[in-house]
């Protein structure tokens, strides 16, 4: 359940793991020693973490569009600072899967920074493809809960949301519900900071042809 890695760990495909409340990397209160630095990197494939796991790391990044990130319910990385200014991909299978109860998805702790920036690519593109936007479930708007910002500290924005399947934020197919994504980040607690990044889904509400 537990481990101790000292090194760098860059993901170069596949899926990383993170299930049953495993903890991944350094104790939180190492990381901030300077002995004990470490990373974790996504360059290509998906870090899945879910049921109560955890990642903990000096520094965490996410490398660009081929970066998958996959939070299912009780996620959480812990690091001092998170780089995720290339952009990266979110894969919104938990809630799917979940519906509209499902928890606030990956909660993210920097501790010195946090930068955003890139295109939030939208992951709608596996085998279903072509069927994706046919479920009725796109026929009104959703709402996608990506991260939140537990310190507080994003700087920068990212530059907008990317469908996979269109390369545009732009979803527009006869055979399937259409509409727009967008990115916003909101304050979900009532405390007066937009803490938490969620994708948008803005449908047209017109039908299939």
């Amino acid at each position: 359940r537990y481990n101790n890695f000292c090194a760098d760990t860059t993901l170069y495909g596949g899926v990383l793991l993170l299930e049953h409340d495993v903890v991944f990397g350094r104790n939180p209160e190492e990381i901030m020693d300077k002995r004990y630095n470490s990373s974790l990197t996504v360059e290509k494939g998906v870090l899945e973490i879910t049921g109560g796991s955890t990642a903990n790391a000096s520094s965490f990044t996410l490398s660009g569009p081929g970066a998958v990130l996959r939070p299912g319910e009780s996620a959480f990385i812990n690091t001092h600072n998170a780089d995720l200014s290339h952009g990266f991909t979110f894969d919104m299978r938990y809630q799917l899967q979940a519906g509209p109860a499902f928890g606030p998805g990956l909660m993210l702790s920097a501790l010195e920074t946090f930068t955003a920036g890139g295109y939030i690519g939208v992951a709608d593109t596996e085998a279903n493809a072509p069927w994706f936007y046919a479920d009725r479930s796109w026929k009104q708007d959703r709402v996608f809960h990506v991260l939140t910002d537990v310190q507080h500290i994003h700087e920068e924005d990212f530059d907008g949301a990317v469908s996979q399947a269109t390369g545009t934020a732009r979803v527009d197919d006869p055979y399937a519900y259409t509409g727009t994504w967008s990115h916003r980040w909101t304050d979900a607690d009532g405390d007066g900071y937009a803490e938490q990044l969620q994708l948008v889904w803005k449908a047209d509400g017109t039908p299939i042809s």
